[in-house]
């Protein structure tokens, strides 16, 4: 389910999700450096952003959230045998443990 503002499409968005490679490398090699700090956060707020696009544009596209669900382990694996809730749980999981 692509951003509808976005003319990528969810394969080619998931492709971009590894350039926060580059800040968890600087974390690891240069924790202390200056820039590392502003890199980071950078990121962070890239992909809280996207997430929340993602997670919008999921709840405007009729792709209702089974909260309900969310409580037990046969519901979240029910929610991310589809494609549309794993893109925006991985960009969740990289903004959120960055």
């Amino acid at each position: 389910m692509p951003l509808p503002f976005l003319s990528y499409t969810d394969d080619d968005i998931f492709q971009c999700l590894n350039g926060v490679l580059l800040a968890w490398a600087l974390l690891i090699v240069a924790p202390k450096w200056r820039p590392t700090q502003a890199i980071v956060l950078l990121s962070a707020m890239f992909y809280s952003a996207l997430y929340a696009a993602l997670i919008f544009n999921m709840i405007y596209q009729g792709g209702a959230l089974d909260f309900a669900a969310m409580s037990t382990l046969p519901g979240v694996a029910k929610l991310f045998a589809t494609p549309e809730a794993v893109l925006p749980a991985w960009v969740h999981y990289i903004a959120f443990d960055l």
